[in-house]
């Protein structure tokens, strides 16, 4: 009798483990694919908006900004594990890494305006200065572009990917929300 008990306990850790290894997987929307194809601006069904690095594997994500994808996460959403899934592609790959950058407004799943498509609570920044497509004025502080970061101007509304609008950073990505680039630059 003790080892038909066993095995069901058995066979019940494997049915949950099995449910559980696809029991987290979410739709979402691909906001933006960055520049190097590698990065992109997902957003959650709730408004949360994330950055995410992919590895190798997805290579149509391209194809994908505006549409959604799903995401496998394991445990916590893009946590250790995470995969991306292009389903009608028959594409996945691994979520090397993953940043929260803010609230995305639900009007933002609409084809819109790039300048107003950020929620509120995802600051706006805007170029203060800019010179020679190497080094801006931005919320007082100055940063200084690695490469030439082109059509970056005086009035140009942006938002921070990485780094601190305050300057107090080695280095920031700095997402120009009129020409839909980025740039990298040096905090100075």
């Amino acid at each position: 009798m003790g080892y038909r008990i066993t095995d069901f306990i058995i066979l019940i850790i494997f049915l949950f483990s099995a449910s559980v290894a696809y029991a987290n997987i979410e739709k979402v929307y691909v906001a933006k694919i960055m520049d190097n194809d590698d990065k992109a601006i997902i957003v959650r069904n709730n408004g949360d908006a994330y950055m995410i690095e992919k590895g190798i594997g997805c290579l149509s994500l391209w194809r994908y900004e505006g549409k959604m994808v799903l995401i496998n996460s394991p445990s916590l959403f893009l946590g250790i594990g995470a995969r991306l899934i292009i389903l009608d592609s028959n594409q996945d790959c691994k979520i090397w890494d993953s940043k929260f950058i803010g609230q995305w407004d639900s009007l933002s799943f609409q084809k819109r305006d790039p300048v107003n498509s950020q929620a509120p609570d995802v600051k706006k920044y805007v170029i203060e200065a800019a010179y020679n497509d190497e080094i801006f004025v931005i919320n007082g502080e100055t940063y200084k572009a690695k490469t030439c970061c082109f059509n970056m101007m005086s009035g140009d509304p942006v938002i921070f990917l990485e780094g601190s609008p305050l300057g107090a950073c080695a280095s920031a990505i700095i997402y120009n929300l009129r020409t839909q680039k980025e740039c990298r630059c040096w905090c100075e």
